[in-house]
């Protein structure tokens, strides 16, 4: 299931709600954040969450369809 905003709630708003943007430094190592038209990305080449979802793309289906990984 995935969740939609129906609406909002007017009366919860206090009018000090921060604005959501995306972070300057990546989570997971700390480097510094880059946007390429609407997507964003990390500039660290050794990060490790990047590192992992290289590996997780690499052995998927739609690349070598490497089971058991």
């Amino acid at each position: 299931m995935i969740p939609y905003v129906v609406g909002v709630i007017s009366e919860r708003r206090t009018g000090e709600e921060k604005p959501i943007g995306m972070p300057d430094q990546c989570p997971s190592c700390g480097g510094v954040v880059i946007q390429d038209d609407m997507h964003y990305y990390c500039t660290n080449d050794e990060c490790p969450q990047k590192l992992k979802e290289q590996i997780t793309h690499f052995v998927s289906k739609q690349a070598l369809d490497i089971q058991g990984i």
